[in-house]
């Protein structure tokens, strides 16, 4: 597919975009809380990094658009966000994309959206058809729990997808990963059962601190 891009992990994709589109005397901005990647993929290319202060442990959006000059390459977001768990409904991310410099990259990484209770607010595939500069990101490391065989990808506009594929390495994802990734999408019960498991334990969680006097 001319849109699809296969990385060692979610984490190569973040790299690829990284390297195709940030020089040193570009920035890229990310949230506070952020995923630790961001920051140390920019520092590494000898970009720079502007963090945007967190907004109840999430994204800022009107601050990161505030933040956004003339240098600015990338706005990196998390959704659901890695660390803290806060998420951006489908409307106001929307908001957000349209008032996004066309110029601008925005990398959406999805790798914890199946633990999410929003399916409903799936920001779709589809948007990439509306916002030719956004890049979304997922990764069979979580859910389908396949981290140590390293599959991630990334849906994005013919264009970008493109680039991204002249920096990605031709053997990137080895084919037993591959089978393993194919197979994991044709596996629905494991998945369901995988995401059940985890909202009885994270239920748990909540119990046990409120029980102790934490505050979630």
């Amino acid at each position: 597919m001319s849109v699809l891009t296969l990385g060692n992990g979610s984490n190569d994709i973040i790299e690829f975009v990284a390297r195709c589109f940030l020089s040193p005397k570009d920035n890229a901005i990310y949230s506070k809380y952020a995923f630790a990647v961001y920051p140390l993929i920019v520092q590494a290319l000898g970009a720079e990094g502007i963090e945007v202060e967190a907004k109840d442990w999430g994204h800022d959006l009107q601050s990161m658009l505030e933040a956004i000059n003339k240098d600015t390459k990338i706005v990196f977001i998390a959704n659901p966000n890695n660390p803290t768990g806060t998420f951006i409904k489908k409307n106001e991310m929307i908001r957000f994309l349209e008032k996004v410099p066309s110029q601008v990259i925005v990398l959406l990484d999805q790798a914890y959206f199946d633990y999410s209770n929003y399916e409903s607010e799936d920001v779709s595939f589809s948007l990439v058809e509306d916002f030719p500069n956004l890049v979304i990101s997922r990764t069979f490391s979580k859910a389908y729990g396949l981290a140590g065989l390293r599959v991630g990808y990334s849906v994005s506009s013919s264009n970008i997808a493109d680039y991204l594929n002249r920096v990605r390495q031709p053997f990137n994802v080895n084919s037993l990963a591959l089978a393993a990734a194919e197979s994991a999408l044709k596996d629905d019960e494991h998945l369901e059962k995988c995401l059940r498991i985890n909202k009885d334990e994270k239920e748990r969680l909540y119990k046990y601190f409120i029980s102790h006097g934490m505050t979630i």
